[in-house]
């Protein structure tokens, strides 16, 4: 699934499991944590940011939470850049 203009946030309560990241996502739908992999990693780095999210819903625990599997990070300002071809 596609996301557009999501916020990354930093997740209400650390995951005692270790199978949840520390950022949590706002979208329109409401706050859902992230599922612990490379991309949350990277991810971390950029919370307060607004980003382009390619994933899939899951449920872990009974929580519904995120998995992403890509994410383009949105920079205020500035338009995609089409390469030449």
């Amino acid at each position: 699934e596609r996301i557009k203009d999501v916020l990354i946030v930093k997740a209400p309560q650390p995951d005692a499991s270790g199978k949840l990241s520390t950022i949590a996502i706002q979208t329109d739908k409401g706050t859902f944590l992230v599922l612990r992999n490379s991309i949350a990693k990277k991810m971390e780095q950029h919370v307060g940011a607004k980003t382009d999210l390619m994933g899939i819903y899951k449920e872990v625990d009974g929580k519904k939470v995120f998995e992403p599997w890509v994410f383009q990070r949105k920079v205020e300002g500035q338009t995609p850049r089409r390469l030449p071809g």
